[in-house]
Parts: C-alpha cells; sequence; structure tokens
C-alpha cells in the first residue's frame, strides 16, 4: 500500500490511474506532493512553482498509465515514478536558467547545474 490514507495497492492505483479515478489521484496526492513540494523550496523555487510541476508530472504519469508502460518498471513504485518525473521536469527546467544548487528530494546530496 501506498500509506495509510492510501487503501489502494500498487496495481490498484495503476489501474485507477488509467481509469481516471479519484481516489488515485488523491493517493498520490497524500504520499507525493508534500515531498515535491519540499524539493522545490529548498532550491528556490516557490510553492505555486511545485503545483505546478506537480501537475506536469501527473500529465506525464498518466500518459505512461494509458500505455500500460508501467508493465516495464514492474519493481519500481507509481509514486516513485512520479516523483522521478517531477525531478526531471525541475532539473530541465533549471538547466534552461542560471547555475543552482540543488539538493536531492531527501535533503542529501548536492548537484550543479551550469547555463546551457
Amino acid at each position: 500500500m501506498i500509506n495509510q490514507k492510501c487503501k489502494l495497492s500498487e496495481e490498484e492505483l495503476i489501474i485507477g490511474l488509467q481509469a481516471r479515478s479519484e481516489e488515485a489521484f488523491h493517493c498520490l496526492y497524500f504520499h507525493c506532493f508534500h515531498l515535491c513540494k519540499n524539493f522545490i523550496l529548498t532550491n528556490g523555487g516557490t510553492e505555486e512553482i511545485a503545483k505546478d510541476f506537480f501537475q506536469d508530472a501527473i500529465m506525464v504519469l498518466l500518459d505512461e498509465a494509458k500505455l500500460n508502460k508501467f508493465l516495464a518498471y514492474k519493481k519500481a513504485k507509481v509514486s516513485t515514478f512520479l516523483i522521478t518525473i517531477f525531478r526531471y521536469k525541475w532539473f530541465n527546467h533549471v538547466r534552461a536558467g542560471k547555475k543552482i544548487k540543488i539538493l536531492d528530494i531527501y535533503g542529501r546530496n548536492y548537484y550543479e547545474t551550469n547555463e546551457s
């Protein structure tokens, strides 16, 4: 199970995403948004930016679910997949801008990206 607020198994969550289930969206939001928001805030963004990037990541995730691409990633949890999409979207955004230090989502490792 994803967490205590979510009663869906990983398989049920994938099926729910494919069906655009409100319960599936709530599970992902409760489990992932605070991690994503903290990642953005730690790295110089705002809550509004975090919401925008989270919504973009959800859209990518829905496309992947619709195409049954989760079958290729059976060992990865849906929440991990979503957070990875979110992080890559942020890194691409940063790469388009100036040099910045970035903490990983758990406040550990530092990365630097340079202007293109």
